[in-house]
């Protein structure tokens, strides 16, 4: 998980996707204020299967260090002596539409491939790769800003494909691209790109030899419900705000969110629309509990507020 700030939503969010059978690295912005990261310190350190990120990256949207904040945590976690299979990689104003179980049983129908899905509106967007970027920083902000200088081709005539920054990943893809040639001299070539990972990891799938690499069935799939607003004629509107063209979910889409055949949702924020937050958390409590298969105690149940 890649967090910055808004710790009472973290919190919320942690509390939802929580299972002691799995293990969880959270990689705390380096911008992030001193007592975001000490409240996150804090918490964590009540469970022994979480820990923070060995490497902190200032997080710049846009630039390459929103996919080196998933690497490092992918590294801690490839070096734990745990065997886990897939990995999930999640921001801090995510929120699950599946249960635990759920999300394990599709998982293993998988059988063994990553899912690293298209996005239609991010195919047409070469301008990321035809130029270079660079990163910029002053006083309050920074930002990425594209150069007149050209880019060189993709290295080992490696066909660029787009997509979502959202993934999920088996162990040995982890392993390949954190360690196989190709995909260390396609992460050099990507540092002055924009977004880079919108398309390190779906590029990297496309591979043949690529542990779990592309089916086309699966590269449809889509792990998050996102109301992007060039999509209303589909999802028929945003009952909150949009937020850099994304959907900050009000109450109002509820019944959207609850048909979702998503893994999880984006974006949601306790602060602005509380009731949204509360409603989903109080739902997939319910469903986690009564698919549990040990008897459930009544205060396991969150009461509303």
């Amino acid at each position: 998980m890649t967090i910055s700030q808004d710790f009472y939503m973290f919190e919320r969010l942690f509390r939802a996707i929580y299972m002691p059978q799995n293990v969880y690295c959270i990689h705390v912005d380096k911008a992030a204020t001193s007592e975001f990261k000490r409240a996150v310190q804090e918490l964590l350190s009540c469970f022994t299967n979480t820990f923070i990120s060995s490497q902190s990256k200032h997080i710049i949207l846009g630039s390459i260090s929103r996919l080196q904040a998933d690497l490092a945590c992918m590294r801690d976690l490839i070096a734990l002596d745990v065997p886990w299979r897939y990995v999930i990689n999640m921001g801090g104003h995510d929120f699950p539409l599946k249960t635990n179980r759920e999300i394990v049983q599709y998982l293993k129908m998988l059988g063994g491939k990553n899912i690293t899905p298209h996005l239609e509106f991010v195919l047409k967007s070469t301008e990321r790769i035809k130029y270079t970027y660079r990163e910029y920083r002053n006083r309050t902000h920074a930002f990425v800003l594209q150069k007149r200088r050209k880019k060189s081709p993709p290295p080992n005539q490696l066909k660029i494909h787009f997509g979502s920054k959202y993934v999920a990943l088996t162990r040995k893809f982890v392993y390949f691209a954190l360690f196989n040639e190709v995909a260390i001299e396609l992460l050099q070539w990507s540092q002055d790109t924009y977004s880079p990972d919108e398309h390190f990891w779906i590029t990297l799938n496309n591979i043949p030899a690529a542990p779990g690499s592309m089916d086309k069935e699966i590269s449809t799939i889509s792990l998050r419900a996102v109301k992007w607003i060039y999509q209303e004629d589909i999802h028929k509107g945003c009952h909150g705000h949009y937020w850099q063209d994304v959907c900050v979910y009000g109450p109002g889409d509820l019944k959207w969110l609850y048909a979702s055949s998503s893994l999880f949702a984006n974006k949601l924020e306790l602060k602005t629309y509380p009731l949204t937050v509360e409603c989903l958390e109080l739902w997939i409590r319910e469903r986690s509990l009564n698919q549990s298969e040990i008897p459930v105690e009544s205060d396991w149940y969150l009461l509303p507020k």
